[in-house]
This record gives structure tokens, C-alpha cells and sequence, in this order.
């Protein structure tokens, strides 16, 4: 499974809060992507 962490930030405390959940999820195996809204995917494949 792979969890995309999506975060909107202006002053950049967003974006560590969003680095640090994404830590936590690889802590217990998860991978995990940090971007930005504005580089986010409009659409995603959530097939399983």
C-alpha cells in the first residue's frame, strides 16, 4: 500500500505535519509520498 500525504502550506508548519505523518506510516512499513497540492496528481489509481 502506498499512502499520499497531500498538503497546502504557506508558512511550512503544514508541511512538516505532513513529513511527520508520513514518517510515522514508513515507521510501520507504509510507504508514504509528501507533495504539495500544487504537485499533486488530479486523479489517482486506486486499484488494488
Amino acid at each position: 500500500m502506498t499512502v499520499l500525504v497531500v498538503f497546502e502550506s504557506h508558512w511550512g508548519n503544514t508541511e512538516q505535519v505532513a513529513h511527520a505523518v508520513a514518517a510515522g506510516l514508513r515507521d510501520e512499513r507504509v510507504e508514504a509520498l509528501v507533495v504539495s497540492v500544487a504537485q499533486a496528481p488530479r486523479t489517482l489509481d486506486v486499484r488494488s
